[in-house]
């Protein structure tokens, strides 16, 4: 194996003497060569180009947090309620089908309606979230791990895919659908 001596140009140690292979030694300049380049304006320049492009390119959801609850859920299904509810079981099971919604404005279900959300997120492990904040099991709620739970004022959201949810209302746990929006549909 063929090898070349190189000597140190670093000020700390001028007179060390290394011995390289000329592959390790192409490499080494073709390192140098790419962190100079990585240096240089116009490459800096255009990797704030992409980085914006990229970031323009994100859903509005991901720039804020919370947002993702914006619009119309329909509740499908009654997974679990907490020991004193507003309502009964089978009260809970009537709210199926209708729709709640959250609004920058404010937040509407049937006749109630609450002020504008804060729309403050958080990430949590549902299980110690659930048992301290409703004492129960979040097992039968079926939440990721974590949990993303936005606070639309007089209720919270648990999201679960970004038109899935859980929503707490009157004391029970509902599954939730988010409703498509025909605004965005082209006609």
């Amino acid at each position: 194996m063929a090898t070349t001596n190189v000597k140190s140009t670093s000020g700390s140690s001028p007179n060390i003497a290394l011995r390289m292979s000329p592959q390790a030694l192409n490499a080494m300049r073709n390192t140098d060569m790419a962190n100079r380049c990585r240096e240089s304006a116009p490459f800096r320049a255009l990797s704030s180009v992409f980085a914006i492009a990229i970031a323009a390119s994100l859903p509005a959801q991901a720039v804020q947090p919370g947002h993702e609850v914006i619009g119309q859920w329909k509740f499908t299904s009654v997974l679990d309620g907490v020991k004193i509810t507003s309502i009964d079981e089978h009260q809970a099971k009537q709210l199926l089908g209708r729709v709640m919604t959250i609004q920058n404005e404010g937040t509407k279900f049937g006749s109630e309606s609450c002020g504008p959300p804060s729309l403050e997120s958080k990430r949590v492990e549902p299980n110690a979230y659930v048992r301290q904040e409703a004492q129960i099991n979040a097992a039968r709620l079926r939440l990721p791990n974590p949990v993303t739970v936005v606070d639309i004022g007089c209720t919270q959201v648990f999201i679960k895919r970004a038109d899935e949810a859980v929503i707490f209302w009157d004391g029970f746990f509902f599954a939730a659908k988010k409703i498509k929006s025909s605004r965005n549909v082209h006609r």
